[in-house]
């Protein structure tokens, strides 16, 4: 089951985290809205593993102001896909008319619906 990290408005900076996961790796729904274009945002299916090699600990978790008395692995992950972008992640395609950099609200929301997602913190109206 997904559950909120992000924005109670999926649309507005929504971050959606799997709860059954493998230790160390977490799978997201991001969205992003785009300041200058209405109906149009950034969407992505994303995992990240925590333990990969190639990501910067100390980077992540000075940009994110996380130390290590009071690391969250979640919101480490989160913070990942913030400093690094995340296309690094194996973004999944959804095949949208556009690409997961241009959707549609109506888009995502058929996605979504292929979810099971926890309404706690998080208003839904899909």
């Amino acid at each position: 089951m997904y559950k909120n990290y992000g924005d109670v408005d999926f649309f507005q900076w929504g971050v959606l985290v799997d709860d059954e996961h493998e230790e160390n790796v977490y799978e997201m729904l991001l969205c992003r809205p785009y300041d200058d274009k209405e109906d149009l945002y950034q969407f992505g299916h994303v995992t990240v593993d925590i333990t990969d090699k190639w990501i910067d600990k100390e980077r992540v978790m000075l940009y994110i102001g996380m130390t290590n008395k009071t690391f969250d692995p979640i919101r480490y992950a989160i913070g990942c896909t913030d400093f690094y972008s995340w296309e690094n992640f194996d973004i999944i395609d959804y095949s949208f008319e556009h690409d997961w950099t241009r959707c549609t609200r109506k888009e995502i929301e058929n996605q979504l619906r292929k979810y099971i997602i926890a309404t706690d913190n998080l208003e839904i109206t899909w």
